[in-house]
């Protein structure tokens, strides 16, 4: 018991059942009996700490059977259940977390009998308000109100960013007085930690780890990569351009194995100066490493010519721009 810092009688209220389970094994039984049994008022206080002079004093023969250590029992003794009176009055008393009564009867907040319920499925896409709850218990198993004062502490992280939370405790319906409702709002894809504590005690499964995918590509955030309005290439030999697409929030997208990444994308090119066809090919390729999507236009001779590219019919941000075709002897 000295390992876990129960020196002394009012540390024997504060020992968790699972803690004094492993520690006393087969004698948890008459610990926990015992435990329960013991006094709750001030009252039935002071009568255990007359029974016990009684008892000490009856004990011993001769006055001179009083040793130091004997006496040293008897002051920790008295010390305790001082201390264990104090605890049962709060004005003696007005740091104490828990009643004594409380404690017996075992209503009171317990973290570890706490429970988080996460509306909604991992992992998520991005964009969205996300919603989880907290229920609230005692250690007895009953719900408990939450309210200001126990101390709820919610943190979203995802890396080093930190994200804004709202939580509501309780409400009007009665039922609901014992759960926290928390709702965040998700813009960056990644892997998100939720922490929810007590004070400084995790609640049951705390932290958390969830996961947000980015949305579909949009046009107005894809891009091309290292790019320039003019873009000079050689007759013959195919030149290539990075596509980097984005969802609305920035984030780099990723595409599942069912999906075509290339789906949607259109390329238009023109000669400047006429509306003759243009000589060239055209082929998009995704890059499964870099998640960017290859564009690759060969030209079979020189020329001045305009491209656009497009998504689902929407110009890329810079999806504009011109292309000058030399020749092979000028490329070489």
């Amino acid at each position: 018991l000295l390992q876990v810092d129960v020196s002394s009688l009012d540390d024997v209220y504060w020992l968790e059942d699972s803690k004094a389970r492993v520690l006393l094994g087969k004698d948890f039984v008459p610990w926990a009996a015992a435990r329960q049994a013991l006094p709750t008022s001030k009252d039935d206080l002071a009568l255990l700490k007359g029974d016990l002079w009684s008892a000490v004093v009856k004990s011993t023969q001769h006055e001179d059977a009083w040793t130091w250590g004997g006496m040293l029992v008897v002051s920790v003794s008295v010390a305790g259940l001082v201390t264990l009176a104090a605890m049962t009055q709060p004005a003696l008393a007005p740091e104490a977390k828990h009643t004594l009564l409380q404690y017996v009867t075992g209503k009171y907040l317990l973290p570890g009998n706490c429970k988080v319920h996460f509306e909604w499925d991992d992992p998520q896409v991005v964009g969205g308000t996300m919603t989880f709850t907290v229920k609230f218990y005692q250690r007895n198993g009953q719900p408990y109100p939450i309210c200001d004062t126990d101390n709820l502490f919610v943190e979203v992280t995802e890396g080093t960013r930190r994200v804004a939370t709202v939580s509501e405790l309780g409400g009007t319906d009665p039922s609901a007085a014992n759960v926290a409702v928390v709702k965040f709002t998700v813009r960056h894809a990644g892997q998100y930690h939720i922490s929810v504590l007590i004070g400084s005690c995790h609640v049951q499964g705390s932290p958390f780890v969830k996961h947000f995918l980015p949305g579909p590509p949009d046009p107005n955030k894809s891009v091309f990569v290292r790019h320039s309005s003019i873009v000079v290439c050689t007759a013959g030999v195919a030149h290539s351009l990075a596509i980097e697409p984005r969802d609305e929030f920035n984030n780099l997208c990723v595409f599942q194995s069912d999906e075509n990444p290339t789906q949607g994308y259109a390329v238009a090119i023109t000669q400047i100066g006429c509306n003759d066809p243009v000589p060239c090919s055209v082929t998009l390729e995704y890059e499964e490493m870099s998640h960017r999507i290859s564009l690759q236009v060969r030209f079979s001779c020189e020329g001045c010519f305009h491209a656009k590219v497009s998504y689902k019919g929407v110009e890329l941000n810079n999806g504009d721009f011109d292309i000058i075709v030399l020749s092979c002897e000028y490329g070489a």
